[in-house]
Parts: C-alpha cells; structure tokens; sequence
C-alpha cells in the first residue's frame, strides 16, 4: 500500500522519530494553540506584503513571483511512497527558481538557519523537481524568512530526501513505539509530557498508548495517585 508522507513528517523526523510515529500512529493533536494561530497571521500579513510589492513594483522586482502557497505531490517509483508539501513562496530568476519558506519563529542564535528548516527547503526542491510545469529553469537557492524579516539564503540539496522518505517509511511501518532518545528539543515538544510516562525502550501499540489518558484520568479519580503505567 503506497504510503503518503507530508514534508512536516521529514521535519518530525529529523527532530525526533518517536515524535514523528506517534503522531502519525496514534492521531493525537497537537495543542496548536497561540503559536499556530501567530503562525498564520504571520504568513498571511508576508503574502499581502508579497501581493503588494508585486503590484507596485512590477518588473522592477528581482525575481518574478510565480505563486504563493503552491500545493505539491510527488511519486518515489518503486518505493510506494508519496511525499507532499506546500511551498510559502516560488519566485523565478533567470538563473532558476528561488523557494521561500516563511517562519513565524526567532531565528536561531547559534547558526543562521535550523537545519530542521533547511530540510524543509531541500523537500521542497525534491517536489519542484518532480513537476513537469517547472522543469523550465533549474533551481537556484531557498529562502528562509524568520519574524525578525532578514532574508536567509540556503543551497539546496534535494538528494539527500529520498533516502529520508526511506527512514521515514520505516518507522512508520513499526508497529511498537521507538525507542525514546532524548534531544535539546524535548521540552518544546507537545508530546512530551506523554513521552515521559511512556517506556523509554518503546514497545507499545498505538492502541495501547491511545488509552493512556483514559487510564490516567480514571487513576487520578477513583484512587487519588496516577497508577504505573509503564516501566522504564
């Protein structure tokens, strides 16, 4: 059975496979909350920017605007894979296309950019590749564009998705829980309070996990202290 796999599954996956498997296997939601709500404003407020720069300044701009918001599905031959994704920004240069990716976010301190953000850039590219109607021009760069507005230019390196969609297709054909391995990303992470009460070696079926908050509540309700769940 072929297996679609989002351009937000490679960024969980990069970040943390057990994240990534227990939001696809068990289908429980992320708490979008403020931050997802800033997020679209923030993008919706840059593509009027867009719209009206476009307008004003016509052929004076350095790259021709091809879309915004632009839906994208590719095939993998042979590995029953689909990967799709939605590119924020497509500009055309006569040098090639230039792919923005729009962040409601602060930039990082450490580097210019996330690499978890670069990924993203790289699957887009990979999807671009893959599309006959912009097989015109290769393509030149991406863009990264953090709340602070300060264009970040990215070399894009599509070959290495692939092998990713690969990885990610294996996790996501486990049947059990991977196994926990904690990162600097963890307390940012809305399943983390999960994850902990969780069996760090994995082994649980997504069914087993979905019953989890059931168990917990009744714990707390009828004996007043939460009941072991797991070992660890």
């Amino acid at each position: 059975m072929r297996l679609t796999v989002s351009v937000t599954d490679l960024r969980d996956y990069y970040s943390c496979p057990r994240r990534l498997w227990i939001r696809r296997k068990t289908h429980i939601k992320q708490d979008q909350g403020l931050s997802f709500s800033s997020g679209r404003r923030f993008h919706s407020i840059l593509h009027s920017m867009i719209d009206l720069l476009s307008r004003a300044l016509k052929a004076d701009l350095p790259a021709k605007l091809i879309g915004t918001e632009i839906y994208l599905r590719r095939e993998i031959v042979g590995a029953d894979i689909c990967l799709r994704g939605k590119i924020d920004v497509l500009r055309k240069t006569e040098e090639g296309y230039i792919i923005q990716e729009n962040k409601s976010s602060d930039p990082p301190r450490e580097r210019g950019i996330r690499l978890k953000d670069k990924l993203q850039l790289d699957a887009y590219a990979f999807l671009i590749e893959g599309d006959e109607r912009y097989n015109d021009v290769p393509i030149k760069s991406g863009v990264i564009l953090y709340n602070d507005l300060i264009p970040r230019v990215v070399k894009l390196e599509s070959y290495n998705v692939e092998g990713m969609l690969e990885n990610v297709k294996r996790i996501l054909n486990c049947k059990t829980l991977p196994e926990a391995k904690p990162n600097t990303n963890c307390t940012f992470c809305y399943y983390h309070p999960l994850c902990q009460v969780l069996p760090k070696k994995g082994g649980l079926t997504a069914n087993q996990i979905k019953e989890l908050p059931r168990i917990l509540e009744h714990s707390l309700l009828v004996q007043d202290v939460p009941v072991p769940l797991a070992s660890k």
